[in-house]
């Protein structure tokens, strides 16, 4: 989903944008803990074995974020784990 996006589907699922200031601080801080372990796999294991996980990865979890009903789903679907 696209960021300026996101902000539209949160406020038809709440009433306030702090929801989605919230998901998008959470995504960076996410973000830049996985960028370090990810690389650190790719130095191990492999750059295309991670990157190829991470595109299966990133393709099964971005469906379910379209068929949420409730913010807090679509804080922890947005989450790259």
């Amino acid at each position: 989903m696209v960021t300026p996006v996101l902000s539209l589907f949160v406020a038809e699922l709440s009433e306030g944008a702090t929801a989605s200031g919230i998901i998008m601080a959470a995504m960076g801080a996410v973000s830049a803990v996985s960028a370090l372990v990810i690389g650190q796999m790719g130095d191990r294991i492999g750059h295309t074995m991670v990157l190829s996980v991470c595109l299966v990865g990133s393709a099964l979890s971005h469906f379910p974020q379209a068929l949420v009903q409730q913010v807090w789903h679509l804080f922890l679907l947005r989450l790259p784990l």
